[in-house]
């Protein structure tokens, strides 16, 4: 078994597909070697991250005001 320090690992994923996948508002994993997965999710998958990202509300800015 390979034990991980995700301080000292680096995951490398592909910018398309997590664009894709973050934009997708569907429940998604990244795993330790850099795939992303969709559910549903197997049972031996190992993952870094497992999740959805909540769309921006349209109202909301991105720029801080002072």
């Amino acid at each position: 078994m390979k034990k991980f320090n995700l301080f000292k690992e680096i995951v490398v994923i592909a910018k398309d597909d997590f664009l894709r996948a973050a934009n997708s508002g569907k429940r998604f994993a990244i795993t330790y070697k850099g795939g992303i997965e969709y559910e549903p999710f197997a049972p031996e998958l190992i993952s870094i991250y497992e999740g959805s990202i909540p769309p921006l509300s349209p109202l909301s800015t991105t720029t801080s005001r002072p």
